[in-house]
């Protein structure tokens, strides 16, 4: 036998244990596959108590929806999608320190959403804290590869931020009595 004949026995022989390997991996993956946990993208929006959540949400019925959204988060602890959703309501019912929580819960458990950080930042901005809204802009900046939607927004909403407070500034001096001192 020439040694180009024994090179393509050799190549095969190496490839047989690739080809288990891969063969068990996806073995793996079937049984993952068919494992009663549901897929993380999935567990959220087909649970029954995130649909009653989001019809409550629609309705605008927000302290109903928290009641659900609650459970859920019971159910789904490391969901930041979850979260998210507690974070918009407790904002929507004026409850700025638990929409604060959920959303840093939420980055905690994924750091990379740049809309819940544009999210925070808008939260920061109605608390009057630029600061924090500047730091989640540079955060969104640094996950954006070129401008992204989430930094555009927020970076326009601190600017108006910025306007609305400087006309504020300027009404208050005009409304100053001659000779008072600012």
């Amino acid at each position: 036998m020439t040694q180009s004949m024994k090179a393509p026995a050799r190549g095969l022989s190496a490839a047989l244990p690739l080809a288990a390997l891969a063969l068990a991996a996806l073995a793996v993956a079937g049984i993952l596959a068919a494992a009663p946990w549901p897929a993380a993208a999935d567990s959220v929006s087909s649970d029954p108590g995130y649909v009653a959540a989001m019809e409550r949400l629609e309705a605008e019925d927000y302290a109903a929806a928290a009641a659900l959204i609650e459970k859920l988060a019971e159910r789904l602890p490391d969901s930041p999608e979850v979260y998210s959703y507690l974070a918009y309501t407790y904002r929507k019912l004026g409850q700025e320190d638990a929409a604060l929580a959920h959303y840093q819960r939420a980055l905690f458990l994924e750091p990379g959403r740049r809309d819940l950080r544009a999210e925070l930042g808008a939260l920061y901005l109605a608390r009057g804290n630029v600061r924090e809204a500047e730091a989640q802009l540079a955060e969104i900046d640094r996950l954006c590869f070129l401008s992204c939607r989430e930094y555009r927004a927020l970076k326009t909403e601190i600017e108006d931020f910025r306007r609305l407070q400087a006309q504020r500034n300027d009404a208050g001096k005009a409304a100053a009595p001659v000779g008072s001192v600012n």
